[in-house]
């Protein structure tokens, strides 16, 4: 088997969504779990004080309560990303590194934009999500998951500390609540600008990672 072949992103359908599957399995889901549960959660708080508040006052409310779900999303993806060492991933899987940390980037992507829409629709439907301009709003959930996401798998990428990957996700939520989204109120250009750098960044530090992929190669991590 040309491993070297197979871990340079020409996995074929099966074998990838295969190994996809391997890495929520080895999580025991919680790359699922995770943003579905939280979405679950912040989606109750808002029902909740819907009926207890009023939608105006809960409204007012799920602006910082809603803010928990990419929190939490970036968190899970920092966990799911720099949870092992690239040499002990490279020597335990039949792929590269970087095939396995880029399924377990679209996993956390999948859960992270699942739990936002669902999220979304439950807090519209009870008319509590904050600043609703209609069904592009949810753009802004979606694409806020999608940018820690693609923000933790670079940090993760490129420092290869989960401290560091934590830090900068933490720094991109603060700039996103504090100041982009409150200067860039359409839901379209609030997140095409951010989740255009996060996806070039995420590339970068795909690129970047090929080096440290190969040297361990030649080391004879992934010999068999």
């Amino acid at each position: 088997m040309d491993i070297a072949r197979i871990g340079h992103s020409r996995l074929q359908p099966r074998r990838a969504l295969s190994l996809a599957a391997a890495q929520v399995h080895r999580s025991k889901a919680v790359m699922l779990a995770v943003p579905l549960g939280t979405s679950a959660l912040v989606s109750i708080a808002g029902v909740v004080l819907a009926h207890l508040a009023g939608r105006e006052a809960a409204s007012l409310a799920m602006m910082l309560i809603v803010q928990l779900y990419p929190i939490s999303v970036g968190a899970c993806a920092v966990v799911a990303l720099g949870d092992d060492l690239l040499a002990e991933l490279q020597e335990s899987t039949f792929v590269g590194f970087r095939a396995v940390q880029l399924a377990r980037l679209a996993v956390m992507l999948a859960g992270g934009v699942i739990g936002a829409c669902l999220l979304f629709a439950v807090l519209r439907a009870f008319g509590v999500f904050p600043n609703d301009i209609g069904w592009l709003s949810a753009l802004s959930p979606v694409g806020g998951a999608a940018i820690v996401v693609l923000v933790a798998y670079t940090a993760v990428s490129l420092a290869g500390s989960v401290r560091s990957a934590t830090m900068a996700v933490i720094a991109v939520m603060i700039f996103l609540t504090l100041f982009w989204d409150l200067q860039v109120p359409n839901p379209i250009d609030q997140r095409q600008g951010p989740l255009l750098v996060a996806c070039t960044a995420a590339a970068i530090a795909w690129f970047a990672s090929g080096r440290s992929e190969r040297l361990l190669e030649r080391a004879g991590g992934n010999a068999r």
